[in-house]
């Protein structure tokens, strides 16, 4: 055997313990990585799980909120009912008593005057006259003073509707926009695991181009070697 075939079987012996070597390697490489995607699905998929259950219980604790809030509403709109109701019969009561002693007054006071006039000589016409004068002003201001009563009554219940109403407004616009901010911080932090997940699969993909590149450059490397009887027992 000459050289020429000696140095061609030397060749090819380390070609074929070099493919072999890259070979194996290879292997290492793609059953790390793909350990390494199980791992990072699984981890991923333990992380949507644990978003969904979040906002499984966000939703759950929104409906029981909503509903307790509907509930308290109800109660208080119920309760405004029965009390403008008993005022509204309190004031019934108190118009038909204020009426009914008007109009015992008025018949008491008509019957006087009748037993009066029929007994007063025709002399007391301008003292009649005075009396009639006294007693319109007041009755005048007996119907101004509850006239005056009533304007009064009326004004604090309308402030005390209004106050109501303001305070339930305002009730509900704090529990809107608290749980706005809550959903606002779950949606941030969705996106936030969506671009560690996106960077994580980029950097994979650099390394495996880098591995490719270095195992590319290692060829040309050992096929530029000159032939060397001795590397046959280096490797």
């Amino acid at each position: 055997m000459d050289n020429t075939e000696l140095l061609q079987e030397i060749r090819e012996i380390i070609s074929s313990e070099l493919n072999e070597r890259f070979a194996v390697q290879d292997r290492k490489m793609d059953e790390k990585f793909a350990v390494q995607d199980r791992k990072i699905d699984e981890k991923f998929a333990a992380q949507d799980q644990r978003m969904d259950e979040k906002f499984a219980a966000q939703d759950q604790r929104m409906d029981k909120r909503f509903a307790a809030q509907d509930q308290k509403l109800d109660n208080k709109f119920l309760e405004l009912d029965k009390n403008f109701s008993v005022l509204e019969q309190n004031l019934g009561d108190k118009f038909s008593t204020l009426e009914q002693g008007i109009e015992n007054k008025f018949s008491t006071l008509e019957l006087g005057l009748e037993n009066k006039f029929s007994t007063l000589e025709l002399g007391f016409e301008d003292k009649f006259s005075t009396l009639e004068q006294g007693l319109g002003n007041e009755f005048s201001t007996l119907g101004q003073g509850i006239e005056n009563k009533f304007s009064t009554l009326e004004l604090g219940l309308e402030g005390k509707f209004s106050s109501l109403e303001q305070n339930l407004r305002n009730e509900i616009r704090e529990e809107f926009k608290e749980t706005k901010l809550i959903l606002r911080a779950l949606e941030h932090s969705a996106e936030v695991n969506k671009a560690e997940h996106d960077a994580m699969k980029n950097d994979l993909a650099h390394i495996n181009g880098s591995i490719e590149t270095i195992k590319n450059k290692m060829t040309l490397i050992l096929s530029s070697l000159p032939p060397d009887p001795k590397a046959k027992y280096r490797y």
